[in-house]
């Protein structure tokens, strides 16, 4: 493993929590995969004031969850889902941390369900 991977893998022993990770391959069927992520919960309503406005219009439950590198194949998408607290968040956004670099240490995928429309 690399240093990143390690420092990654030490934070989780900490603060990781299980979560169900679907990747969607357009070659094959989905199958959830489980991982341990660490999740930041914003509630419902609005998204944060940082994440796309364009991508998470109206209200919903949003979370931002951090999936080491190496546990997953490929950079997540925006048709993958996250399955937590027994509901199932769709990703939409997918930033690498850190920004720059040849090495990826963490997959943050900013994900909402539960969205509702404007009234």
């Amino acid at each position: 493993m690399t240093i990143l991977a390690d420092i990654a893998a030490a934070i989780l022993d900490q603060q990781g929590e299980s979560v169900s990770y679907t990747p969607q391959a357009d070659d094959s069927e989905a199958e959830a995969v489980e991982l341990q992520a660490v999740v930041s919960r914003h509630g419902l309503g609005y998204a944060p004031a940082e994440w796309p406005e364009d991508l998470f219009r109206n209200q919903a439950r949003h979370a931002a969850v951090r999936l080491r590198a190496a546990d997953v194949t490929a950079e997540p998408t925006g048709e993958d889902s996250i399955a937590l607290d027994a509901l199932t968040y769709r990703v939409r956004a997918v930033k690498r941390e850190p920004r720059t670099g040849p090495e990826v240490m963490w997959w943050i995928c900013l994900c909402a369900c539960d969205q509702r429309g404007k009234y």
